[in-house]
Order: structure tokens, then sequence, then C-alpha cells
């Protein structure tokens, strides 16, 4: 993802480059949450420009916020990387609490999706087939598909006897 980098001058007056939150992605988050879905159909509320905007920039402070505060948390433990647990006691710090119960759903449900990933390519990477099994499977499928494209009826059932038939 592109993130914009904007400089802008800190409390202290030195400089401070800021990364900031992608504003496509936000516009279209405030959209689905005011009831319209980007159609044009109505229904839901319309954000005047400027108003989007504020909503984006405090999005952005409150994102720099908490990831200030997690990193302090992390390093005041002697650990180099932030982990959801400190951003849910960085949550906690900056009294966010109510937010703990929403975040803790949303860290257990993508480790299951990373569960379920690493599974499944996992399964993917060990068919069981050798390489030699696995470069005639290939060859016999683009034959197949080169039969159909040059107007061939191409059998897309596996042959009896061919590699594509000991699989299943």
């Amino acid at each position: 993802r592109r993130r914009r980098r904007r400089r802008r001058t800190t409390m202290d007056g030195g400089l401070d480059d800021e990364v900031g939150l992608p504003k496509a992605t936000l516009s279209k988050m405030i959209n689905e949450a005011l009831g319209g879905g980007g159609d044009g159909l109505g229904g839901g509320l319309r954000m005047a420009n400027d108003c989007r905007d504020a909503v984006i920039e405090c999005c952005t402070e409150f994102i720099n916020a908490v990831s200030a505060e997690s990193n302090e948390l992390s390093t005041k433990d002697g650990k180099s990387t932030i982990t959801a647990e400190y951003v849910i006691r960085a949550l906690r710090a900056l009294g966010f609490e109510s937010y703990e119960t929403e975040c803790a759903i949303a860290r257990d449900e993508h480790k299951e999706e990373e569960t379920h990933k690493r599974e499944t390519k996992k399964k993917k990477k060990n068919i069981g087939l050798s390489a030699e099994e696995a470069i005639a499977m290939q060859q016999e499928l683009f034959a197949k598909a080169k039969a159909r494209m040059e107007g061939g009826e191409g059998d897309t059932a596996p042959a009896p006897g061919g590699v594509l038939g000991s699989l299943g």
C-alpha cells in the first residue's frame, strides 16, 4: 500500500515526517458507515469534504497515538516488536478500554485466518507428487488447454491411466 508522507511542524518547531492513512480507503469506510455504498442510489447520509478530511486526520492521530504508546510499552519491557498485546495495553493506557473487546476479537480472527492460510499452503505444497509427476501433470493440462483453444474438444476428464487419474 502506498501511504502519503507529509512534513509538518512539531510543537517544538522541528519537522515531523508523518505517514498518512490511505484516504480513498478511509473515505470508502466512511461512506459505508454513513449508509451509502458509494453507488449514488441514496439512502445514506453525505459528509462534506472538509469534514471527511477532519475525520481522516483524527484517524491518523489516533493511530499515531496508539502506535507511540505501544512502542513505549514494548521498549519499557525490553522488546523490539510491538505485539497485539502491547496495542491493547496502549488502548487501556490512553483511556480507550471500550475498544479492547473489539480489538481482541479482530486479533483472534486474524490468527485464525493466518493459521488457515498456512495450513492451505502446506497442503498445496505436499500434494504427494514427485517433481517428474508434477511436470507430467502440468504438461498434460497444458496440452488439453491448447486443444480446447484450437477448437478441439479436449477431454476435460482425466485419462483413466494418466497422471491425473492416479490422484483421485
